[in-house]
């Protein structure tokens, strides 16, 4: 990848960081809402990857191996929300 599509693929990872709603639920102590899904999750290791690719694909024409780059740092930046604002511990895998 260039550094053009690595600082376009960067502004997109922000962007959907942002379009992520991480709320309170009592059973679960949060509930994770994703743009790329009608489904509510309690921990990003239930995140479906093929769901993701193909809403990146459709909303922001990603390829799968750009796709296959953005996927593992949105889920870091997930699981560091969860565990810096939300005080979740061990977020991946609880």
């Amino acid at each position: 990848m260039n550094e053009r599509q690595i600082k376009f693929l960067d502004k997109l990872l922000k962007i959907l960081v942002d379009e992520t709603i991480v709320e309170s639920n009592r059973l679960y102590d949060v509930n994770i809402i994703v743009p790329w899904s009608y489904y509510q999750y309690s921990r990003p290791r239930h995140f479906d990857k093929i769901d993701f690719c193909k809403y990146c694909k459709e909303q922001y024409g990603l390829t799968l191996e750009e796709c296959n780059y953005i996927y593992p740092d949105y889920m870091i930046e997930i699981n560091d929300i969860l565990i810096s604002e939300w005080g979740v511990r061990d977020p991946l895998y609880h």
